[in-house]
């Protein structure tokens, strides 16, 4: 079964404090049960064409692969930084510029090794985005508790995106970290898949460190992006 986000929950767009011409549009969020794909229908704002996407995906098995990312218009995507963590796994990939629009009703779909019991997805997508290897620095993490966190090297240079992705298996609502936009939150039994995003213009460590409301097995992956 798909469970598609109710249109327009998690859309809009945001500037960013790193300079000129940086939006981040929250498309929406989809979850999928017993399936080895999962399939997000992009809504009637479209994704222009010349923009970064981001894809936020989790599995509830982590002996699956995420082996592809791919959409209608035939855009290239990266599968980008994942961590397994629990029996689970979670992942942030991307696409660094679509060469083609991604209309209204079109599809992107995540295909993994195998079926499993519960999928879940956040798509969304900026500007002002570098085309060319735009991923900068990574951070992934793992716990037991009400207190997410991943922590990255310092940034390469000033202006860049950061994206946030952490999943807990309890249902815990997430309050937001300081700074952070959330993205998208999107449940299916007892999980939770939880996005949020900002923009940042200093050289600096990043860290993503949201709150759950009671304890639960968390994983989080945290990637920053570099900007034109």
């Amino acid at each position: 079964m798909i469970f598609p986000d109710p249109v327009g929950m998690w859309t809009g767009s945001v500037g960013g404090g790193g300079g000129g011409g940086l939006t981040f549009t929250q498309s929406g969020v989809v979850s999928k049960s017993g399936s080895s794909t999962i399939q997000f229908t992009v809504p009637a704002a479209g994704i222009p064409a010349g923009t970064f996407v981001s894809v936020a995906w989790f599995n509830s098995n982590s002996a699956r692969t995420l082996n592809s990312v791919s959409d209608t218009k035939g855009n290239v995507y990266s599968l980008g930084t994942e961590l397994s963590f629990s029996g689970n796994k979670i992942g942030l990939a991307f696409c660094a510029s679509t060469l083609h629009p991604i209309d209204p009703g079109e599809i992107i779909t995540l295909t993994f090794s195998g079926s499993s019991n519960f999928l879940l997805a956040s798509v969304g997508y900026a500007t002002g985005i570098v085309t060319v290897s735009p991923s900068d620095k990574t951070a992934v993490g793992g716990g037991g508790s009400s207190s997410p966190s991943a922590t990255t090297i310092a940034i390469a240079q000033a202006s860049e995106l950061v994206i946030g992705a952490v999943y807990n298996d309890a249902l815990r609502t997430v309050t937001e970290a300081a700074g952070y936009t959330t993205a998208g939150d999107v449940t299916l039994n007892v999980y939770r898949l939880h996005t949020a995003y900002k923009f940042v213009s200093a050289i600096a460590a990043q860290t993503y460190a949201p709150t759950l409301s009671s304890n639960a097995t968390w994983g989080e992956v945290l990637v920053t992006y570099k900007t034109v």
